[in-house]
């Protein structure tokens, strides 16, 4: 009989010799809730939930580390960075940290409200319209976000085994900081041996104007692409800049509030201008106050009495257009009359610009519907062009609030009406000579009505910047060239 050698248990038998790792959990979606999309992408990550009634924190004073805690936290009054936000209407006082969300929810957004269109500038996957989900999650909670098709998703499972992933766009966010005690610190003017702008327009055979590509916008960031907005920044929401930086803004400011306020403002400018080199720029006044803001509270009207903060930002485009900024355009919103636009025009005159033959070119925005029966004496007071703000014209015009999701499939009912309005806006400014942009998204899913507009005299169109490229197809197929060619 032949000796059995002992085991050895200290060493592990070739049996074993592969280790067999248990995996974790996978993730359980327990629930999905349908939406309409605002924009693109999908994210997975943690939830904040913002509840009715609950105090808010500032977002400095809660956790900025870079490691993202999904477990979850019921009693927590201030969102972490890279939540997606969860919530029945963006809090106006929220809208300076929006750019931490990786992700947003709304359950009675609108698509065409201005913190939506400020959302889509920071490339964040939207669905509004999603009814009853504040209630139903919880701060912490795991979910799924697909802006492509709307739909939102819940998980349980172990948090610690899922790892969190986006396909959206993300671009590394900075906030230019404001030096009160230098005025041009942050940006330096452009030099003259900068290489030329690309060409600016496109021609078609079908049209006796050329045709610009802007882009709106509601948020700056240094390393923005704008390579496919070859007609430049069509519209510069500015007071959007400034609730997304926290800056107050306030018709009688101090003389010290005035001084940080022009300083800023001087230095967005300079940003965008390095942006867009030295295509157009189209510069709106600040159209309001606060984000909250009633009909009443926006456009030229807030200035007429107290005229402070309109004489700010003028003299900071007459700054920077002495300067040799000229292609700063001033864009003048919510102009309800003649009055209105003569009091712009007499400002202007105090700081030696000449309504008659003016340097700087003076548009403004067509979106109160009684620009449809003034247009002929603004084009006779000496404007160089409109820029049609389809959002609040159709709003205005059927009696709805832009802001209320549920005013949507009106609008596109009705978008027949709107489009009459815009072709005889349209054919006004070609008789008179003037230019004329549509600032439309929508539009860019109809390339035949888009024919049919620029056919009667839009010289330009500018949309959001996740709208660029199909804006290009659509200006392709509708004058008939290849969307290379501008």
């Amino acid at each position: 009989m032949h000796d059995i050698a002992p085991l050895d248990y200290t060493r592990p038998s070739c049996w074993f010799t592969e280790t067999l790792k248990a995996k974790p959990p996978q993730p359980i979606r327990t629930a999905i809730w349908h939406g309409v999309s605002a924009s693109g992408g999908r994210i997975t990550a943690a939830a904040f939930v913002f509840k009715p009634f609950k105090p808010f924190k500032p977002l400095s004073e809660s956790r900025s580390d870079s490691t993202l805690d999904v477990s979850p936290s019921l009693d927590r009054t201030a969102p972490k960075p890279g939540e997606i936000w969860v919530c029945t209407k963006i809090p106006a006082t929220r809208l300076c940290d929006l750019r931490h969300a990786s992700g947003l929810v709304v359950e009675a957004g609108s698509s065409t409200s201005h913190e939506i269109l400020l959302a889509r500038d920071l490339g964040l996957p939207i669905v509004v319209g999603v009814v009853g989900i504040v209630n139903a999650l919880n701060t912490g909670d795991l979910l799924e976000v697909d802006a492509n098709t709307g739909e939102v998703m819940r998980y349980s499972g172990s948090r610690s085994s899922v790892r969190l992933s986006s396909n959206r766009n993300v671009r590394q966010r900075d906030t230019l900081q404001l030096n009160t005690d230098q005025l041009h610190t942050s940006v330096p003017p452009l030099r003259n041996d900068q290489p030329s702008p690309p060409s600016i327009a496109i021609y078609s055979g079908k049209l006796q104007h050329q045709v610009a590509l802007r882009v709106s916008l509601s948020y700056l960031e240094r390393n923005l692409s704008l390579e496919r907005a070859w007609g430049g920044i069509g519209l510069l929401r500015s007071e959007m800049l400034a609730f997304t930086e926290g800056i107050e803004l306030t018709l009688n400011p101090t003389p010290r509030e005035y001084g940080e306020l022009y300083r800023w403002l001087h230095q967005r400018l300079m940003l965008a201008i390095k942006l867009c080199g030295q295509r157009s720029l189209f510069y709106r006044i600040f159209d309001r106050l606060t984000p909250d803001a009633t009909l009443l509270d926006r456009g030229i009207h807030l200035y007429l009495d107290q005229p402070t903060l309109f004489d700010l930002q003028l003299n900071v485009l007459a700054e920077l257009h002495h300067n040799g900024q000229t292609h700063i355009r001033l864009l003048l919103p919510f102009v309800r009359s003649c009055a209105e636009l003569e009091f712009c025009w007499q400002r202007l005159e105090r700081l030696g610009f000449d309504r008659t033959n003016s340097s700087i070119e003076v548009w403004i925005m067509a979106e109160v519907p009684s620009v449809l029966v003034l247009l002929e004496e603004y084009c006779q007071m000496g404007i160089s062009g409109i820029a049609i703000g389809t959002n609040d014209l159709a709003a205005l015009m059927l009696g709805l609030d832009r802001e209320d999701g549920r005013s949507a499939a009106i609008v596109k009912a009705a978008r027949p009406a709107l489009h009459a309005a815009v072709l005889a806006l349209a054919a006004t400014t070609r008789r008179h000579g003037i230019a004329c942009q549509l600032c439309d998204d929508e539009i860019v899913d109809d390339p035949e009505t888009l024919g049919d507009l620029l056919n009667a005299g839009v010289t330009a169109l500018s949309v959001s910047i996740d709208r660029l490229a199909k804006a290009e197809q659509a200006l392709a197929v509708s004058l008939g060239v290849d969307p290379g060619t501008h």
